[in-house]
């Protein structure tokens, strides 16, 4: 996944005096706020030749279709009825609105940030969450998805009817006027773009405890509370790709009159929340920054470079299991895999003293220029090769997003250097201006911790000399090559004995009698199945030990977090 591949991240992590590393984003100081990620650029077209950001395009259309295929078709039921008893309601609506919402959120937060509304997009892009050229895609997929999800609606109910009960278009109710209806825009969207901010807030992620459910629970219900106090007063827009979709497939002057009050109100709504959240609550122009300005340069026309807040020195303490996991999943890793990526997890104790007690591997993709790894594992890493790379800043650029300071721990897996085959590196970014250049890393003391028997093992580890451990069915496939290459040995000496070209040997006749003497005299196909099903029972207990495997591993990383806890 490239850089910007999620733009509202999900989650979050407590930050106790013992908590897990994996899993926080963490300050020594404990009086200073949460590193603020670097902001997206304004124009980024790199990102035009990325294909995650066309998947998140596409499901931004694939959710809001879905968003206005449920909602618009759960307002024409509401409609159809005779009588108020005989549907849901307003109250039914409303949850149909906050539903979809708190599911389709879910759904589509580690592709795309979820967003399914072009002000929760203006607003992000204000606080510099997304770049212009994202936010313009996102807002066109939006509009295009909500098009063809009142169409789809429109397809059901048929012509008559759709058009008959308005279409689930946005108007001013008869007794309110145009301002009221502005104001209930602005304010509504204020309140869902503020919730969308404090559900994935940087800082609250990096101290509260979360869980990935927890973000689109409150934006739902946000949405929830407002449907139900606007929709008597405009049927409650709050999303102009809502607003837009169901007024062109209705396509009547009552969907059109009042139509900009659903564009102008939740942007204005989105542009207060936005600047509420990032002046008012986070107070992020007013943060101190430490600032080298670039000599001769005049003081109005300046470049400046700038540096992260850097923590207090850290002492590493690696436990022996995070070393043999790590040569572990090395050995096991994909043929086009030169390394593997990881997430640590362990402790930070009272002393400063960082406490690594396991890892596990995170899956991902890498080339010169970037390295991709799975979202599902962004909490901290660990990295086996040769020392830091250019490719580590890529990694620890990654983990900053949600960690400021990651721990980045790497493994030379041959031990090739002796006392410097482990080292543990802290970083802080280097940027120019608001572009970050370079991950400034800085070697801290590491101290490697085991009982006798854990050296034992860690010696013994050193001393193995497997690069990759082969499959079980390249091993078997290797066998029969090398059988084959003695078969046609054999025949090549029986062909050159009858010919005369080679004196007989008896002693070599008796082994090549008794060998054939030894095969099992059974028919070809039946020779096929004893094989087949020899086949099928070694697969079958790769299988289960492979499923014993990830169930110790499980075990093992519950008893760590029952030990933390």
């Amino acid at each position: 996944m490239e850089g910007k591949e999620q733009d509202v991240s999900l989650g979050a992590n407590k930050f106790p005096e013992r908590q897990p590393i994996g899993t926080t984003a963490q300050t020594q100081d404990g009086g200073k706020d949460y590193t603020e990620p670097p902001p997206a650029p304004l124009f980024e077209p790199s990102e035009l030749t990325s294909w995650s950001f066309y998947r998140a395009g596409i499901a931004e259309f694939v959710a809001t279709f879905l968003f206005l295929y449920i909602t618009i078709l759960t307002v024409m039921g509401v409609n159809r009825a005779d009588s108020k008893c005989a549907t849901v309601g307003i109250q039914g609506i409303a949850w149909a609105f906050g539903g979809m919402i708190f599911a389709l959120v879910y759904c589509t937060a580690g592709i795309s940030g979820g967003h399914i509304n072009p002000a929760v997009t203006f607003g992000l892009f204000l606080a510099r969450k997304l770049s212009l050229t994202r936010a313009l895609f996102y807002m066109v997929m939006q509009v295009l998805g909500a098009i063809v999800g009142a169409g789809v609606v429109k397809g059901f109910e048929g012509k008559t009817f759709y058009g008959k009960h308005n279409g689930g278009a946005n108007f001013v109710a008869p007794g309110y006027t145009k301002g009221d209806g502005l104001g209930a825009e602005i304010v509504g969207t204020f309140i869902l773009v503020y919730t969308v901010f404090s559900a994935t807030d940087a800082k609250r992620n990096a101290r509260d405890s979360h869980v990935p459910l927890l973000a689109p629970l409150p934006i739902g219900f946000a949405v929830f509370l407002v449907h139900l106090a606007t929709i008597p007063i405009t049927g409650t827009g709050i999303n102009p790709a809502r607003s837009l979709g169901a007024a062109i497939i209705f396509n009547k002057d009552l969907g059109w009159d009042d139509h900009w009050i659903f564009w102008v109100g939740p942007f204005i709504g989105a542009a207060l929340a936005a600047l509420y959240h990032q002046v008012v609550i986070r107070a992020i122009p007013f943060k101190s920054k430490c600032q080298i300005e670039a000599p001769n340069m005049a003081a109005s026309d300046r470049t400046v470079l700038q540096f992260s807040s850097s923590s207090q020195s850290l002492t590493a303490k690696v436990h022996p299991l995070v070393i043999f996991n790590i040569c572990d999943c090395y050995v096991r890793r994909p043929d086009q895999a030169d390394r593997v990526i990881g997430t640590l997890l362990g402790s930070v104790l009272s002393d400063g003293t960082v406490d690594i007690r396991n890892s596990y591997a995170v899956p991902h993709n890498e080339s010169i220029e970037q390295v991709a790894l799975d979202i599902e594992y962004h909490h901290n890493m660990y990295s086996t090769g040769l020392g830091v790379t250019g490719g580590s800043a890529l990694i620890h650029e990654f983990y900053s997003r949600e960690v400021p300071n990651p721990i980045h721990l790497t493994v030379d897996t041959g031990f090739t250097n002796g006392g410097g085959t482990i080292k543990a590196y802290v970083s802080n970014n280097l940027s120019l201006g608001e572009r970050q250049i370079a991950a400034q890393f800085q070697e801290i003391p590491l101290d490697l911790r085991m009982v006798e028997a854990e050296r034992i093992g860690f010696d013994t580890l050193k001393s193995t000399s497997v690069d990759k451990i082969p499959s079980d069915l390249e091993g078997m496939e290797a066998s029969m090559q090398h059988l084959l290459v003695l078969i046609d040995d054999i025949y090549k000496y029986v062909d050159d004995v009858v010919e005369g070209r080679v004196a007989p040997d008896n002693k070599i006749g008796r082994s090549i009698s008794d060998a054939v003497g030894s095969l099992p005299k059974v028919s070809p196909s039946v020779f096929d199945k004893l094989v087949n099903d020899s086949l099928q029972d070694h697969l079958l207990l790769l299988y289960l030990s492979s499923i014993t495997r990830t169930q110790l591993s499980l075990a093992e990383k519950l008893n760590t977090a029952a030990q933390i806890l």
